[in-house]
């Protein structure tokens, strides 16, 4: 089991994602605090008649080539209204490598591959709570696809053909209209994996930048060497074009030399009251980022300490967001990327906090800039009371 991706819409913007995607203008799509499940933010969908609605979700390397890193997933649901004709809920791969869908009377099917699907006997309906929905891609011996709603499976397809290779995206949301109209729900807390494993509980929460850790050869937008940070902390992110950039909207970087490092500490993990008591099921590094040219440079982002990853992490190219365009106010020409995700990391000091690095890989003087970094968390709470001591500390005793 590798996860690959945490997605929770704590950037306060529905554009956390590479592409989103609606039909008309009366459908709702949107990131707000009323669909959070945990952390600060979740995504409401509302799809009237004849209405689609979906986040499409990359990640490219620096070479602009999708990764395949999508197989099974999580994520948490709270239905408000039944769709009047099928929807998707999610879906993994181009071609299909799994997804899951709704009928008009709340039951599912799962679908394996891009034909082979199996319907649910249980049924949603709208009681008001939010359900873990898990699918594993693969279970079995590689085929199949099984679909379970609170830790209970409500179905499973055996034969269809999982190709892992074709996982190079997830879709969020419906990418089929809602043709009579009704589909409403709140989604939060998803986790992507790149193999075949049932995933369990869980919920994300986003630790921003607080502090400059090291600034190296970046500068806020406004010119100012100093307390870089204040620009890369807002949510929803803050990014204008260079030509308006200031302190407080984005870092940049024109340096002529290669491996240029920006790092941020970000907020403690107390701050989020997560503590030695909690698991930890993954972290992922996260950056918005763009630039002011339409031509992409490789760059690199990671978690640089408590706990620490490989200089350099994940690559990206700055701005590359199924196309470039020149950075204007947030969200235009700005991208998403993620570092590598860490899965179960050991040695965490939860008295501190975690830093997170940026990197301007390409050795030449065009701009790149930043407006948010932080550290995505996927936990799962302790128990009541128990003091914030790190695993560290726990193994010193």
């Amino acid at each position: 089991m590798s996860n690959t991706y945490i997605l929770g819409w704590e950037l306060g913007s529905i554009y956390e994602c590479s592409a989103r995607s609606t039909t008309g203008s009366s459908g709702t799509l949107e990131a707000i605090p009323a669909a959070a499940r945990t952390g600060n933010y979740g995504m409401h969908i509302q799809l009237p008649a004849g209405k689609l609605g979906f986040t499409q979700h990359f990640l490219y390397d620096s070479s602009l080539t999708p990764r395949a890193f999508a197989q099974s997933f999580r994520f948490y649901f709270k239905l408000l209204h039944l769709p009047g004709t099928a929807v998707n809920l999610f879906i993994v791969g181009s071609p299909t490598v799994a997804a899951l869908s709704m009928n008009p009377n709340g039951t599912l099917y799962v679908r394996a591959g891009s034909l082979n699907s199996a319907n649910s006997t249980n049924a949603m309906t709208v009681d008001g709570g939010w359900h873990l929905m898990a699918v594993n891609a693969g279970y079995n011996a590689g085929n199949g696809a099984q679909v379970f709603v609170d830790g209970v499976l409500w179905a499973s397809q055996t034969t269809g053909v999982i190709i892992p290779s074709n996982g190079t995206l997830f879709n969020v949301g419906s990418s089929s209209a809602d043709t009579v109209g009704g589909f409403e729900a709140y989604y939060d807390d998803i986790l992507v994996d790149n193999s075949s494993v049932t995933l369990g509980a869980g919920g994300s929460v986003l630790l921003p930048a607080a502090a400059d850790s090291s600034t190296g050869s970046w500068l806020a937008g406004g010119g100012g060497a100093t307390n870089l940070f204040n620009a890369v902390k807002n949510i929803p992110p803050a990014g204008k074009s260079d030509a308006n950039a200031t302190n407080t909207s984005q870092i940049h970087n024109f340096s002529a030399s290669g491996n240029q490092d920006y790092k941020a500490v970000c907020n403690s993990y107390t701050s989020a009251k997560i503590d030695g008591s909690c698991t930890i099921n993954a972290m992922q590094a996260v950056v918005n980022d763009g630039t002011p040219t339409l031509t992409a440079r490789a760059g690199g982002v990671w978690v640089d300490s408590n706990p620490s990853q490989v200089a350099g992490g994940q690559s990206f190219e700055f701005g590359y967001n199924e196309g470039l365009a020149a950075i204007n106010n947030f969200q235009v020409g700005w991208s998403h990327n993620l570092g590598p995700c860490f899965p179960s990391p050991t040695g965490v000091d939860f008295l501190g906090a975690p830093t997170v690095a940026v990197r301007k890989t390409d050795a030449n003087s065009q701009m790149v800039d930043v407006d948010f970094m932080g550290m995505y968390v996927d936990y799962i709470p302790g128990s009541p009371g128990v003091s914030s001591i790190s695993i560290v500390d726990r193994q010193r005793l």
